[in-house]
């Protein structure tokens, strides 16, 4: 099985983890605490910028 390493594809890959991501937050939002996702968005946010 391939290590899970964060695609490096360029936009299109963050694209796609994103819409991956979200659709998770989505289902499972209401049993994740809010703060968390707030957490979790300034981190991803932060790693965002590398992408631009």
């Amino acid at each position: 099985m391939l290590p899970h390493r964060r695609p490096a594809v360029g936009q299109d890959g963050y694209q796609a983890s994103l819409a991956v991501l979200l659709g998770v937050s989505l289902t499972c939002g209401q049993y994740v605490p809010p703060t968390f996702w707030s957490v979790w968005w300034v981190l991803e946010t932060r790693q965002a910028w590398r992408y631009f």
